[in-house]
């Protein structure tokens, strides 16, 4: 169908997996490919949008920044002549994606401004002093996000892959600890980092989620999954977390728990999750 050329029509790729770039195939879930968007960029006169995923409910409010994903996305989309970008945001988890928003807001203004460049920026005016540390932090966390863990059961975690993850996970824990004992940090400051930690724990909870599931260990998966909950209900209006019905006991095991439950009690925990909306 046709649309006029004064409306901007916003280009949505929902089915990506955001643990790599657009471009590549392997991003997109199984079946779908990147044509809607070369068909709209031939067929339509108007502005183009990209609706961006760079903040998405199914990381669960973990701690997720993709800035070197989120730069290489905005050039492959720049270069196909779109120049809106739409995304959204939460009061909720506001903290967590805080840099991916000013990163995007940085690239929508020149999408080859050096984006290593935004993240010094960023950490030194939000940190003073503890900037380096924090630098060292988001590169750190982007990787441990984007390589040793799964949105939605997308794929299996392997053994190796939490390996390496519980080793960035060590080593964002001394990172940020590095920070909060930084000499003349603002109250402001150290409350972030504070805050910060409580956000990495959640990942940790991610880690040893998939190993539980790995081990097709219930009992084990099921605990962790209440202590999980229970550190988010104990710091909720922190900008941390988003608590609707992505953040339950039948949803975390809809994704964590595909090893140990039959066919029937995952279509029940479906349904639960479903009617809960």
């Amino acid at each position: 169908f046709a649309v006029d050329d004064d409306i901007i029509v916003i280009v949505d790729f929902y089915y990506q997996n955001h643990s790599g770039v657009l471009i590549d195939p392997a991003t997109l879930l199984s079946g779908h490919t990147l044509e809607p968007l070369d068909e709209w960029t031939q067929r339509h006169k108007g502005p183009l949008s990209y609706f961006s995923y760079h903040r998405r409910y199914c990381w669960q409010s973990r701690p997720v920044v993709t800035p070197q994903i989120l730069s290489a996305d905005l050039r492959y989309i720049h270069d196909r002549g779109i120049r809106g970008l739409a995304s959204f945001a939460e009061a909720g988890d506001w903290m967590t994606f805080e840099l991916q928003h000013y990163i995007a807001a940085h690239l929508c203004e020149n999408v080859a401004t050096d984006i290593r460049r935004l993240v010094v920026d960023y950490c030194r005016h939000r940190f003073g002093d503890a900037g380096p540390a924090m630098e060292a932090y988001y590169w750190k966390l982007e990787k441990l996000a984007t390589r040793c863990t799964t949105m939605l059961g997308a794929s299996k975690i392997t053994e190796g892959q939490l390996l390496r993850g519980e080793e960035l996970l060590d080593d964002c824990h001394a990172l940020l600890r590095r920070a909060s004992r930084t000499k003349g940090l603002l109250q402001r400051q150290r409350t972030l980092l504070d805050r910060m930690v409580i956000g990495l724990r959640h990942m940790a909870f991610s880690l040893a989620l998939h190993r539980a599931e790995n081990d097709r260990d219930r009992k084990r998966l099921e605990a962790t999954i209440r202590r999980n909950l229970a550190l988010i209900r104990r710091h909720r209006d922190l900008g941390l977390f988003v608590e609707p019905f992505w953040l339950t006991e039948n949803h975390f095991m809809r994704i964590y728990g595909t090893t140990v439950m039959s066919t029937m009690e995952k279509a029940q925990r479906w349904k639960a999750l479903i009617d809960s909306i």
